[in-house]
């Protein structure tokens, strides 16, 4: 992916290469490079609580999986320009991390000189202030040389609870956090800036994996109690979303075979055989 992008990096992204950091810029302390975080799985109390149901008792919440949304409190959403809702979504990822100016700078606008770039980021900056709105406790934290958006209570952000419910072993709720991902990170978003979208695109696949992930474990608890038919939904999804797993195509086939669709099965290996065939050269195994 870094070399398909053939982005000109900045000093401080290379650094951060030459650590082995994954994407184009370093990761949040909190997710893994294998999209899990670091902290404790929330209490279930605090998982019952999605972005929107948060945001309807005047908490703003950030949606980043999926079209961008941004809901502060029961009105309707704040219109942002792109690159706004691209500096939004970094911040929230590395939600209570602070991130120097000249860095944001450079991931957004590293193709305009300096000073321009720099007064983009504090009109960027003054746009999400307004659409945040006010706040007892700031939620945006900057001065002179760091941008924050806090941590705590006080915003809800989608990928933080898709995480926490993802580390759930009950099927409900590792169903809910499937249910908050509604598609990729910033579906539909493209912004002209090189560095940003390299970023993007590594966030976009490593979000995706622990959807896919979460969906394979998810159709093999509930094959394992007995609900076959929801199982062949969760084993569907993930065909859907990864077209090229061959094994998440033999675990439909087999589940389909065992709910005694037999029919089904033999479809779902043709649609196997014919996508390997025409995307890699390859029959399956």
């Amino acid at each position: 992916l870094l070399r398909a992008c053939r982005c000109q990096y900045p000093d401080w992204m290379d650094k951060d290469r030459q650590k082995g950091v994954k994407g184009c810029v370093p990761s949040p302390k909190n997710i893994g490079a294998n999209g899990r975080t670091n902290r404790p799985a929330a209490p279930c109390g605090r998982q019952g609580t999605d972005a929107k149901t948060m945001s309807q008792h005047g908490k703003p919440a950030i949606n980043l999986l999926g079209p961008f949304e941004l809901r502060a409190g029961q009105g309707p959403s704040p219109k942002l320009p792109k690159k706004a809702q691209a500096l939004l979504c970094f911040l929230a990822i590395g939600r209570g991390r602070p991130m120097s100016r000249d860095q944001l700078s450079t991931l957004l606008w590293g193709d305009t000189p300096t000073e321009q770039a720099r007064q983009s980021l504090r009109q960027s900056l003054s746009s999400l202030r307004t659409a945040l709105g006010a706040q007892d406790a700031p939620l945006l934290v900057a001065n002179a040389t760091d941008v924050m958006l806090a941590g705590g209570d006080g915003i809800s952000v989608d990928t933080e609870t898709f995480l926490d419910l993802s580390a759930s072993a009950e099927i409900e709720g590792l169903k809910r956090a499937g249910g908050l991902y509604r598609g990729e990170l910033l579906a539909g978003l493209h912004v002209e800036a090189d560095p940003f979208e390299c970023w993007l695109g590594a966030e976009r696949q490593k979000w995706l994996g622990v959807q896919l992930e979460l969906q394979n474990r998810l159709a093999m608890i509930q094959a394992k109690v007995g609900r076959i038919a929801e199982a062949i939904a969760s084993a569907q999804r993930v065909v859907e979303l990864d077209p090229l797993n061959e094994p998440a195509h033999r675990l439909l086939m087999q589940l389909l075979a065992r709910s005694e669709q037999r029919a089904a099965a033999l479809r779902q290996y043709e649609q196997c055989r014919e996508i390997l065939h025409q995307e890699l050269g390859v029959a399956p195994e």
